[in-house]
C-alpha cells in the first residue's frame, strides 16, 4: 500500500511539475550590484535600475527577481498586468 502511494505522488508531482514549467512566462532579474540596463535581464547579466524594469511591460505569468541583498532606491512601477489563474510574481533570489 505505501509503495503505491509513494509512486502515485512521484507521478502527481511530475504532473504538477510540467504543468508549472509549461505556463511559465519571462523572467527578469534586477541586481543593482552586479546589473547593467544594458543587459537582457537575464541571471547572468541582471538589470540594475528600478527605471529599466519599471520600462518593461510584463505579460501574464512574468517573474520578477530582485537580488537578495542589494539595495533599490526609487520606484517599481509594475507596467502590465496578471490575471487570477496567471497571476506576475514578484519575489527574490540569491
Amino acid at each position: 500500500m505505501r509503495r503505491s502511494w509513494i509512486i502515485g505522488l512521484m507521478v502527481f508531482g511530475s504532473f504538477v511539475y510540467s504543468s508549472a514549467e509549461a505556463q511559465t512566462g519571462t523572467s527578469y532579474f534586477i541586481s543593482s550590484s552586479t546589473g547593467d540596463d544594458v543587459g537582457s535581464g537575464s541571471k547572468q547579466t541582471p538589470f540594475k535600475s528600478l527605471q529599466k524594469i519599471s520600462s518593461i511591460e510584463l505579460q501574464t505569468k512574468d517573474t520578477v527577481f530582485f537580488m537578495r541583498g542589494d539595495r533599490f532606491d526609487g520606484h517599481f512601477v509594475v507596467n502590465g498586468s496578471g490575471a487570477e489563474d496567471a497571476p506576475l510574481v514578484i519575489t527574490a533570489y540569491g
